[in-house]
């Protein structure tokens, strides 16, 4: 992960952000037409959570770490800023929140809730940094990390909710123009 912040900056943050629009464009037309990809998603998103739960509470060093430190948090974010090297902080800030799109757009696809849709990220992320916390393994847990999980997540759903509505106008506008073409023929 460390080598991947050597490339991350805000062009490539935005190319890659960008990048997520016609992923959840295309899972707006899954849900949209219910297609099999749309059902497999319900089956398929506790299984990813789970790997990014693993990846992402899994001590550096291997399982042996487990309590051989005592737990870090920091729950004033700009601490975050003012202790460590500025740029590096909202350089990770911005891979994990990139690191967090894909799973608002898989829990578009698989949520049956608007509540559901909207808290599973944030609710996640915490129980991620609360787990590295627990652990003791030396990793930090963070307010900054747990924000931009979040917003990376809340951005994945909101791309997606959007992509959807415009799938719908765009549907409803050609069925309308279908109509009117029929209704002129008539």
């Amino acid at each position: 992960m460390w080598q991947i912040l050597l490339y991350l900056n805000y062009a490539t943050f935005s190319l890659a952000l960008l990048a997520f629009l016609p992923i959840s464009f295309f899972a707006a037309l899954a849900k949209h037409k219910k297609r099999k990809s749309f059902a497999a998603s319900k089956a398929i998103a506790p299984l990813i959570f789970l790997v990014y739960f693993y990846i992402l509470v899994r001590p550096v060093g291997g399982w042996s770490e487990t309590g051989q430190s005592d737990p870090s948090i920091t729950l004033n974010p700009v601490d975050a800023f003012r202790y460590a090297d500025a740029g590096l902080t909202w350089q990770m800030a911005g891979l994990n929140m990139l690191l967090f799109v894909p799973l608002g757009i898989i829990v578009f696809l698989a949520a049956n809730t608007s509540i559901v849709m909207w808290l599973a990220g944030p609710l996640f992320s915490f129980a991620i940094e609360a787990s590295q916390s627990a652990l003791g393994t030396g990793r930090q847990s963070d307010t900054v990390d747990l924000v931009a999980n979040s917003a990376g997540y809340i951005t994945g759903v909101a791309f997606s909710l959007a992509a959807l509505f415009a799938v719908r106008y765009l549907t409803r506008s050609s069925v309308h123009t279908g109509s009117e073409a029929n209704a002129a023929r008539g």
